[in-house]
């Protein structure tokens, strides 16, 4: 991109196996794939605008019926670094997850 635009995209897979006693029920078999990308703007050195954006799923295929967690995220920041003196940092983040279930209790 250009001096003042910078932009970090990772694609993230996660695979995790648990397994515990039957009756704790805390047995899972999860996979997660995300993805993320972060924009910045710095139009001086010591200001800052930022912008985020991260989609993503987890899914349980250990219980008969599979639990899918769909996530999405949007987050916007404003940085100004003062001289010798430290930093300002605003920050706003929507994050919203949608699940097939309506388990109140989930194993991850």
């Amino acid at each position: 991109m250009v001096k003042e635009i910078n932009n970090e995209t990772e694609f993230t897979n996660k695979v995790e196996n648990v397994d515990a006693p039957v009756n704790t029920n805390r047995s899972r078999t999860t996979t997660s794939n995300d993805l993320q990308t972060d924009f910045s703007y710095r139009p001086y050195n010591n200001l800052e605008f930022g912008f985020l954006i991260k989609v993503g799923r987890l899914e349980d295929s250990f219980p008969t019926t599979p639990t899918i967690i769909d996530e999405n995220k949007i987050n916007l920041r404003f940085t100004l670094s003062l001289l010798e003196k430290g930093r300002l940092r605003f920050e706003i983040e929507r994050a919203e997850l949608l699940a097939n279930t309506n388990k109140k209790y989930y194993s991850f």
